[in-house]
């Protein structure tokens, strides 16, 4: 899922790092707009991902401008996940997810697991603790992957640019 580098920075990189210096716990998942209108049309379904309908952030048509860093970071501090597109599109705010193990970090490498394979889904979870995690699926199996983050901050170069290994 191509992610350009501006949205990167500033729904990703950025807050993630603010919300782990501040030792603020979110949830940032990253998806396809199309995938996440299908997870709500599904919500009456008993196998349904989506616990409850996710509040809408306001969208560039209803409001002047983007939400600031601050609008933002408060989205973040809600309980539920804020879900991004790709692009940077604000989709959903305070979102459940049902099904998953349990706390924000079990869920967060669960959901990835129940997307179809034609749905990639990213999801980027800072703990109150500060570390930062990445969870993905990959495969016709959709196996979870992870790797914790935090090491960004100890980087000079820029992290949208650091190659990372993954097994």
């Amino acid at each position: 899922m191509p992610i350009k580098d501006e949205v990167c920075r500033r729904w990703i990189i950025e807050p993630s790092l603010s919300m782990s210096e501040s030792r603020r716990g979110c949830t940032i998942v990253l998806m396809q707009k199309e995938a996440f209108c299908e997870l709500e049309s599904q919500l009456s379904s008993k196998s349904a991902a989506l616990a409850c309908r996710a509040a809408h952030a306001p969208m560039d048509e209803e409001c002047i401008g983007l939400p600031t860093e601050a609008e933002y970071e408060n989205y973040l501090a809600q309980d539920g996940a804020v879900v991004i597109s790709p692009d940077g599109q604000l989709l959903g705010m305070g979102t459940y997810f049902k099904g998953g193990p349990g706390g924000r970090k079990a869920t967060a490498a669960w959901l990835p697991t129940v997307m179809s394979a034609d749905r990639e889904c990213i999801v980027v979870v800072t703990s109150q603790d500060g570390p930062i995690y990445l969870y993905w699926a990959t495969g016709i199996e959709r196996q979870a992957k992870g790797i914790r983050l935090d090491f960004i901050q100890n980087l000079k170069a820029n992290p949208i640019e650091v190659e990372v290994e993954i097994d």
